[in-house]
């Protein structure tokens, strides 16, 4: 049977306006984001990053670090969160063998944007790429966007 390493951990992730950690659930508000808008640039990514990591029982009792880097079109690096974190059995929940969920939020609201165009949170555990999440900034709106006339299009004047 082929044994387990740490680069078997699982990861969902979701780019989101808010979330919270609370009794060991996620809890996101306006999830999925995948397109910015703003007025002008340089401008805040202004978004949370939401994670749920699936553990497999062998993956318990160890040390891992969380990285999250921001990167432009060209693979240019323009911010930068990391993190050191260990995993370890609940004795008084769950079962012997049971795999753990374990939701983390990182927050990417101070992250600058320099200017419209696309952009790509890369999620790393232990140096080894887990996750890519393609956000594309918006430029500013023009007179005619439809942007301006609301999410019905109905207008607003």
């Amino acid at each position: 049977m082929k044994k387990l390493n740490r680069s078997d951990m699982k990861l969902d992730a979701m780019l989101c306006d808010f979330a919270t950690v609370r009794e060991g659930l996620l809890h996101i508000l306006g999830g999925g984001i995948n397109r910015l808008w703003r007025e002008e640039y340089p401008a805040p990514l202004g978004v949370t990053l939401g994670l749920l990591f699936e553990v497999h029982p062998t993956e318990m009792d160890s040390e891992h670090t969380l990285e999250v880097v921001m990167i432009d079109a060209d693979g240019k690096e323009i911010g930068n969160v990391s993190a050191d974190f260990a995993i370890a059995p609940d004795p008084d929940n769950g079962r012997p063998g049971e795999t753990l969920i374990l939701p983390l939020v990182v927050p990417l609201q101070q992250v600058v944007l320099p200017a419209p165009g696309a952009y790509s949170v890369e999620v790393l555990i232990d140096g080894q790429h887990k996750r890519s999440l393609g956000v594309l900034a918006a430029p500013p709106f023009g007179e005619n966007d439809r942007r301006s006339r609301g999410r019905t299009g109905g207008g607003l004047n």
